[in-house]
């Protein structure tokens, strides 16, 4: 058995810093005995994130007994190879981001999120939880995360609500493999000014995407059961129900 296809337990450096704290992910799989991974958790003051199939209630119980608490419920989707072709916003445009969009994609983040796991979490501030989903999206430009960012901004000036922010909206990309033989592309975020919201921003992006990269690779992406907005749009371009699982935390 690879480590793949069984559990484990791995430190997650970069939010160990952002929540000052030792932080760790532990990768449950079904039928893998937990016990003796749950053994190694340390004895005080830490983080643990782990992710459980919906319907793996076996392993599910074992760390609600350890004191582990579901802050979500996520669904995994599918789109598979297009050959669809759609036409162009009068007046979005879509471009590749640059270094010089790092600060305004930063800020978008820093606000634009309210449904992730750490946002539901009662322990994680609102504002600590902004803060990692900036620094994750701040995290492509330095080469750390992600290996495309689509960026979003209105034509003419049509929308002068904020003169002083170009981007209105972003798409994080990477690319992956699904189920290990089909090369895919993985949403990893994305994100709309809370104040451009309906203006059809998120749809161009996601047709952008799909017209890059079309013919070639499938599409995957995850989203939480309460992001309605979400999920009403990966609908409206057929992504399919792929899994379900639950998000657990453990704070001590």
């Amino acid at each position: 058995m690879n480590r793949k296809e069984k559990s484990f337990l791995n430190k997650d450096l970069w939010l160990s810093e952002i929540l000052e704290k030792p932080c760790f992910n532990l990768i449950c799989e079904k039928r893998s005995n937990l016990n003796n991974i749950l053994k190694t958790i340390p004895k005080n003051n830490y983080f643990v994130s782990s992710k459980v199939n919906s319907d793996d209630l076996e392993n599910l119980i074992k760390l609600q007994k350890k004191g582990f608490k579901i802050v979500d419920f996520s669904y995994s989707l599918k789109k598979n190879y297009c050959f669809e072709k759609f036409s162009k916003h009068d007046t979005i445009d879509i471009q590749e981001a640059t270094p010089d969009d790092k600060e305004e994609v930063a800020e978008i983040a820093f606000k634009a999120f309210k449904y992730s796991r750490f946002h539901k979490d009662p322990l994680i501030s609102k504002k600590k939880a902004a803060i990692i989903k900036r620094e994750w999206a701040k995290n492509y430009f330095s080469g750390k995360r992600g290996d495309l960012m689509l960026v979003a901004s209105m034509k003419n000036n049509l929308v002068t609500k904020k003169k002083h922010s170009r981007i209105k909206g972003f798409l994080l990309l990477k690319k992956t493999t699904y189920l290990n033989k089909e090369q895919a592309i993985s949403i990893d975020l994305i994100a709309i000014d809370p104040e451009f919201s309906g203006l059809g921003i998120g749809n161009e992006l996601i047709k952008n995407m799909i017209t890059k990269f079309k013919e070639e690779y499938i599409f995957l992406v995850g989203t939480q059961s309460t992001n309605i907005s979400a999920l009403s749009l990966y609908s409206k371009y057929q992504f399919k129900l792929e899994n379900s699982f639950f998000n657990l935390h453990l704070h001590d």
